[in-house]
């Protein structure tokens, strides 16, 4: 992808970090190409990232040119193309235009900017979209705080997500694609993610359809999630139980109310 005056576009890092930002005429007559490959492997779906879905840069490239519209357009051609031949498309850190061509949205942001003016998190995104698409976060196991990421997913109606590879973590040190993930083995995950996915099936599974219809403080360190059904999930980040209405929440648990009981 070239700017007005021919010089290659990078994005993200340092100027030697960056990564050069490929042209998008150029990235869909591979990607064409691919699917049919993928669909070969047995695949039942893409999860597109690195700008799909979320950059819209003009392409001066005389060989490549492309507007933003054009570049819109080609993205949203291979969404629909990759549901069409393999039955879905997933989306990372995906804006807006995206949102109608995909069946999963991952790497919704849970956290806050961490400008010092902020004080308090509203999950409005999860807010517009929870009951009519379906979310995650980033990974779970390259969480700072595994614990507290639980909970803020549970508060947030998102599903958990893990990075998962075959092979052992210390076999890929130093690749380029995964040199930030330092826990990855599938044998070391895999109990642990069986179990989670059954707690957060449990709590949030039949509200996977409803809107969240409200989202309030209780106090400090507590937080409630309301669903269209009435169904209620109430997250305890303190160390101390919270005490509300009759229910309790123990620290750095969570509690789901439904029919005026808590489970």
């Amino acid at each position: 992808m070239q700017d007005l005056g021919a010089v290659v576009m990078k994005y993200g890092g340092r100027r030697e970090a960056a990564r050069t930002l490929v042209s998008p005429r150029f990235m869909e007559k591979v990607l064409l190409k691919d699917f049919d490959k993928v669909k070969q492997l047995g695949a039942d779906g893409l999860t597109f990232g690195d700008g799909m879905g979320s950059l819209l840069n003009s392409d001066f490239n005389d060989r490549y040119a492309s507007s933003r519209d054009d570049v819109k357009g080609i993205q949203e051609g291979l969404f629909t193309k990759a549901t069409e031949m393999l039955g879905s498309a997933q989306a990372d850190d995906a804006n807006a235009y995206s949102w109608k061509y995909v069946n999963h949205l991952s790497g919704v942001p849970i956290e806050n900017s961490f400008d010092l003016f902020v004080d308090e998190t509203v999950p409005f995104m999860q807010m517009a979209l929870h009951g009519l698409i379906s979310y995650s976060s980033e990974f779970a196991n390259i969480s700072d705080n595994y614990t507290s990421y639980l909970l803020k997913n549970l508060e947030y109606g998102s599903i958990p997500s893990f990075m998962l590879t075959y092979a052992a973590s210390q076999d890929l040190i130093g690749t380029r694609s995964l040199y930030n993930f330092y826990s990855t083995h599938y044998k070391d995950w895999s109990e642990e993610i069986a179990k989670q996915y059954s707690r957060f099936n449990e709590a949030l599974g039949d509200v996977q359809d409803q809107l969240i219809v409200n989202h309030q403080a209780l106090a400090n360190g507590v937080y409630e999630t309301t669903y269209e059904n009435g169904k209620r999930m109430i997250v305890n980040y303190n160390e101390m139980p919270f005490h509300h209405d009759g229910i309790e929440v123990k620290g750095q648990d969570f509690a789901v109310v439904t029919g005026g009981r808590s489970s």
